[in-house]
């Protein structure tokens, strides 16, 4: 509170939450989390990769909180996989209950796909079928990209296939349902 200059309150700052991060300082995890609305990126990004080092649940959600935010994007993938495996149906149960915003949840199998595992695998099959459309459609790009990165992951592509395709009747009846109203319209 004494320092006048920005620069180094602000290096301080990234000091103080390195150091309870890297100590898992209970005591002062609140100051972690105030830093999670911090103006300044830099020490928001900070705070995350604190927060991770904790392995605290208190802190996941706002870790996907960030996930949106593009320029925090890839420190809150990090800080999310930096808790292991175990957070894999956490991440899955968090967004198959609608715990997160569509923006949020819309990236979170990128997260899971990360861990390039089975268990990753299965997560991403409950997300297929359980979720709104966009999160199928990033769900299926994740399993894919496990798919060439993995040669001893075992994914089937027919069950890829059947969910592609009932996406894409679901589509072509969409359109066709506009295209019926679009003419209704112009007939009256």
């Amino acid at each position: 509170k004494e320092l006048q200059d920005p620069m180094e309150v602000k290096n301080k700052l990234l000091i103080i939450l390195a150091s309870i991060g890297n100590g898992k300082v209970v005591k002062f995890y609140t100051t972690i989390s105030d830093q999670f609305s911090n103006p300044d990126q830099e020490v928001v990004r900070m705070a995350l990769r604190s927060a991770s080092k904790t392995l605290d649940s208190r802190f996941i959600n706002a870790i996907i909180e960030n996930l949106s935010r593009k320029e925090n994007r890839l420190s809150a993938t990090d800080a999310l996989f930096s808790y292991g495996d175990s957070i894999i149906d956490i991440l899955a149960e968090t967004v198959i209950e609608n715990k997160v915003d569509l923006e949020d949840a819309r990236l979170i199998p990128s997260v899971i796909g990360k861990f390039n595992s089975r268990k990753a695998v299965k997560a991403l099959m409950k997300l297929v079928t359980n979720t709104e459309h966009e999160v199928k459609i990033s769900a299926i790009e994740s399993l894919q990209k496990i798919k060439w990165d993995n040669n001893d992951i075992e994914i089937k592509d027919r069950h890829s296939n059947d969910i592609i395709l009932d996406e894409c009747d679901l589509y072509q009846n969409t359109l066709a349902a506009i295209h019926y109203q679009i003419v209704l319209q112009y007939k009256s």
